[in-house]
């Protein structure tokens, strides 16, 4: 069976980026963004997961924060679309149906928009991570027990599995490269005179980091693959505008 996790994931992963990178890269205008907006929402309603739904709700508080800095008619007329639809469909009338079949949009409606604390995967997340530290409690939470040595497969948490295989000093390291990466595109943005990719790259990793602490998402072939071919692209457009810009600057003559 297929992870509604993993595609409403992509999905909201993918729509950011779109409207981060993509859409100025292929030069779409604004009713392509439009009809984009309302098909992902509608896609991701359709998984019957709440993951891109809080990644997209948060995209939109993003967007509103960028909006009142530099507020124009252009901007207030995205800001009231995407307040519409995301309007219109969390007051349809729906009737609650207990029907647990996937194929039923009344139930993946009512899955995505409605919350369960006994129920509802999250709480089993947790209980999942409070496992993974008792499991490395005796290495006094410095280090994991590894791939093989874990007592499950999964943990349904990106944290929970990285402190069940790699304990502290694991999640610490990965912290520490990530910080590294960020700081080397930063570092080359501003030569390189591209800080808007910068702040892209900065907010698509923010983005996936999120999404992986949800769960494993980039355990997951299918999930990361485009994930990480996006990335290295904007990188190494990063990484290409700051050679241009070096090479420039090498060849240019001082005065005297």
């Amino acid at each position: 069976m297929s992870d509604a996790h993993v595609y409403s994931s992509y999905l909201s992963f993918t729509f950011v980026a779109y409207h981060e990178y993509i859409k100025k890269t292929l030069g779409h205008k604004s009713i392509h963004s439009y009809i984009i907006l309302i098909l992902a929402v509608g896609a991701l309603i359709l998984t019957g997961s709440k993951t891109g739904l809080l990644i997209i709700s948060l995209y939109f508080i993003i967007i509103c924060i960028r909006f009142i800095k530099n507020l124009s008619k252009k901007n207030l007329k995205i800001i009231t679309t995407i307040t519409f639809v995301i309007t219109i469909l969390l007051l349809i009338n729906t009737p609650k149906d207990n029907d647990n079949d996937p194929f039923n949009y009344l139930y993946l409606y009512n899955r995505a928009t409605t919350y369960n604390v006994k129920g509802d995967s999250i709480n089993g997340r947790l209980q999942k991570g409070i496992r993974a530290l008792n499991e490395i409690s005796p290495n006094y939470l410095l280090i994991g027990n590894g791939p093989t040595g874990a007592s499950m497969k999964w943990y349904d948490g990106g944290i929970s599995i990285l402190l069940a295989h790699g304990g502290v000093l694991g999640l610490l390291s990965l912290i520490i490269y990530i910080y590294m990466i960020l700081t080397r595109s930063k570092r080359r943005s501003i030569i390189g005179k591209s800080y808007g990719l910068h702040k892209v790259f900065t907010l698509l990793i923010f983005i996936y980091l999120i999404l992986s602490v949800i769960t494993e998402h980039f355990l997951i072939t299918r999930n990361l693959l485009p994930v990480a071919t996006l990335l290295s692209v904007i990188f190494a457009n990063i990484k290409q505008n700051y050679i241009e810009s070096s090479m420039n600057a090498n060849h240019l003559v001082p005065l005297k």
